[in-house]
């Protein structure tokens, strides 16, 4: 099982060294990513110029444990909102 989770905001942040970089660095490898912020993550770095083949080699890098977001996730995440706000 995966220490953290992932996020979009969370890979950009490490990709772009903004504020939080470091801390998500320490979680390489060893980090879950819902499909559908796989799905984001492709989509914002397509927009933001990236080539597809850069961006496989970027997400093998970071060793992603991608899980399915069904129904029972959706709501699992909603309920975190509160917890990490």
């Amino acid at each position: 099982m995966s220490a953290v989770v992932f996020d979009t905001s969370a890979v950009i942040a490490l990709l772009r060294d903004e504020p939080g970089a470091d801390l998500v660095a320490r979680y390489v490898g060893q980090a879950a990513m819902s499909a559908v912020n796989l799905q984001e993550l492709i989509k914002a770095l397509l927009l933001r110029g990236l080539d597809l083949p850069v961006i496989e080699t970027l997400l093998q890098n970071l060793r992603l444990d991608i899980h399915a977001h069904d129904r029972e996730a959706a709501f699992a995440a909603a309920l975190l909102t509160g917890a990490t706000r």
